[in-house]
């Protein structure tokens, strides 16, 4: 723990805590908190330990919270040189996060016109959670970082307009030798583009990218192009596959520019559709497996709940590094609200990945996602696909099958 979490130890762009002159063990044996000597900045020490010399985990909490505070309104947490009654930070402004028309008036005139009013409400929200005087009732800093991350996500986007010649030409024309995959959606195109224009530039040169161009005669193809449209235009992780932009040239002509996935699909390594491709070790399946993972996991944690309904191998793209990144977001739902555990909906997806509840029902649960998750693990281990209508009968179904030997 440490009792003094300050702005100013905050240096550069990318924050690096300093000076742990105070920092304290946490308490052990089953204790809450440390008994300790009241030390530390005033201003940003939780109350509960500045009334009792009761040092606990959750102190740092509130530290942390009166940082944001700072950062939204770009006040010192005390300051004697504010008229009187402001001189202290929290007690002034906490009342201002409680309405939105308040916050706007404490927000920092500095960023004026620069901020999402969306994010600044939902970090003046955490910012209350943090301050709450009791700390049992504060999150974790888990917590609070993923609260954060959710809030990063929700910055609106700014995806580049492609016009279709652009894309014809970053594509040579659409050449068949560009080619690099196709699916039921349409085909996916290599492209170049100028790296910083993202202007059409001849094969070789500048940036690589994926161009997806929607089958004409697809009608679910063109809900399929908003769905995509929508959520990688709305979410940002680094596990999630980057959109770049569009293109939408009358109802005929719908394209999605991704950043490229230079070692393509799970799919192709895990069922060796290159014979030339290496079997992936334990170690890399592993490690796909848990940035996958992390990738569903924001989507259920954000603040509009997202099921992604169609998680499967060909669906986990993967860098250079071997880096796994969920992309096709084209039968992707808003999650249940109000209170609701499921939302209903059309059964779509693929066989031997989807839900059993799903199936049966159509209703749609955040953890009918795990259940594909728990597909692809078994898919991993095995490298068997989830339906293979050449196996012997009783095996075509790989979680029928293997489940008798988990």
């Amino acid at each position: 723990m440490t009792d003094s979490f300050v702005t100013f130890n905050l240096q550069n762009y990318i924050a690096k805590i300093t000076d742990f002159g105070l920092a304290k063990l946490g308490p052990a044996g089953g204790q809450s908190h440390v008994t300790t000597r009241v030390i530390g900045t005033y201003g940003y020490a939780a109350p509960e330990f500045v009334a009792t010399g009761h040092l606990y985990v959750k102190s740092d909490v509130y530290g942390f919270g009166v940082v944001l505070l700072e950062m939204l309104t770009g006040k010192q947490a005390l300051d004697t040189d504010r008229p009187t009654g402001k001189h202290n930070l929290v007690k002034w402004a906490k009342p201002f996060l409680f309405s939105k028309g308040k916050l706007k008036t404490i927000m920092d005139a500095m960023i004026e016109d620069q901020y999402s009013p969306k994010a600044a409400w939902q970090a003046a929200q955490l910012t209350l959670k943090c301050l709450k005087p009791n700390p049992n009732f504060r999150p974790s800093m888990k917590d609070v970082l993923e609260e954060l991350e959710v809030i990063e996500a929700i910055l609106e986007k700014k995806l580049k307009v492609f016009s279709y010649a652009d894309l014809k030409s970053a594509t040579k024309n659409f050449r068949h030798d560009t080619v690099v995959g196709e699916g039921g959606f349409g085909i996916v195109y290599k492209g170049w583009l100028d790296e910083k224009t993202l202007t059409p530039v001849r094969a070789g040169f500048g940036k690589v990218v994926a161009i997806k161009k929607l089958k004409p005669d697809s009608m679910q193809g063109i809900l399929e192009w908003q769905s995509e449209v929508y959520f990688l235009g709305m979410l940002s992780h680094p596990n999630l596959v980057k959109l770049l932009g569009y293109c939408r040239d009358d109802d005929d002509k719908l394209l999605l520019v991704y950043e490229f996935m230079p070692k393509g699909s799970l799919n192709n390594h895990l069922f060796r559709r290159n014979p030339n491709l290496e079997p992936l070790s334990w170690n890399t399946r592993l490690k796909i497996a848990i940035g996958a993972a992390r990738a569903l996991a924001f989507l259920h944690a954000s603040e509009k709940q997202v099921i992604y309904r169609d998680f499967k191998a060909s669906h986990i793209l993967l860098d250079r590094n071997y880096n796994a990144k969920i992309s096709d977001f084209g039968l992707a739902k808003l999650g249940p609200y109000e209170g609701q555990s499921h939302v209903t909906t059309r059964v779509m997806g693929t066989s031997g990945y989807a839900a059993p509840e799903y199936v049966a029902t159509g209703h749609l649960y955040v953890k009918s996602d795990v259940y594909g998750f728990g597909v692809v693990l078994l898919e991993m281990l095995t490298s068997m696909r989830a339906i293979d209508a050449n196996r012997p009968t009783g095996q075509h179904n790989l979680v029928e099958f293997d489940l008798k030997f988990v």
